[in-house]
């Protein structure tokens, strides 16, 4: 009962606090596009299918921070079969550097917050493809929201395998509260200001 009760707090607070940022974060997005655009022509945003609570895929925005095209270039996959992650920036643009090192490309998702697809706090959503690898305790993360932050970033990020990852998302529905979340709402402004263990 009382888990249900945070949860609902959860996204009562979600939509407020992105409603109340919407006009800043829009403004500085908008520069930010600028000097994107200058560094290296072409679209500003793209979006990418990931799936949301309860594997329903939906658009995540981001920031372009590639050469435009190498966005949906082929990623390339570790031994379990994941699509690799890692923090080789190969193929980035001068300024997508500085979006990805402070995670500045992640901006945008306050709009997924806004139609209620994600949340500030929760497990990163993976891609499509990594769905039919999950084990059953491993879809446990799709109970919730998938957020622009979450226990398994602020713990390594691509430091981590990915399966590491998803335990700890797993970690983070079983034990969920409020305070947890504030807990990893002050790492995560810890590692954004020290820009270690940005992921792509």
């Amino acid at each position: 009962m009382m888990r249900r009760v945070q949860f609902s707090l959860k996204h009562g607070l979600d939509f407020l606090m992105a409603l109340v940022l919407l006009l800043p974060v829009a403004l500085f997005v908008s520069i930010l596009g600028l000097i994107l655009y200058l560094d290296s022509p072409g679209p500003i945003f793209f979006r990418q299918l990931r799936p949301g609570r309860g594997g329903k895929l939906f658009g995540l925005y981001k920031l372009r921070t590639m050469t435009p095209g190498d966005h949906t270039a082929a990623t390339p996959r570790n031994r379990d079969g994941s699509l690799a992650l890692t923090s080789d920036l190969g193929g980035y643009t001068r300024f997508g550097r500085v979006l990805r090192r402070f995670s500045l490309d992640e901006l945008p998702q306050l709009f997924n917050i806004l139609k209620g697809e994600m949340s500030f706090i929760g497990p990163r959503p993976d891609l499509p493809e990594h769905l039919e690898l999950y084990t059953e305790e491993e879809r446990l993360k799709l109970a919730v929201k998938p957020g622009l932050t979450g226990l398994a970033q602020v713990m390594g990020r691509n430091e981590l395998p990915w399966k590491e990852r998803l335990q700890l998302d797993i970690t983070y529905v079983r034990k969920y509260s409020l305070l947890l979340d504030l807990k990893i709402f002050l790492l995560t402004l810890s590692r954004l200001i020290s820009g270690r263990g940005v992921y792509q």
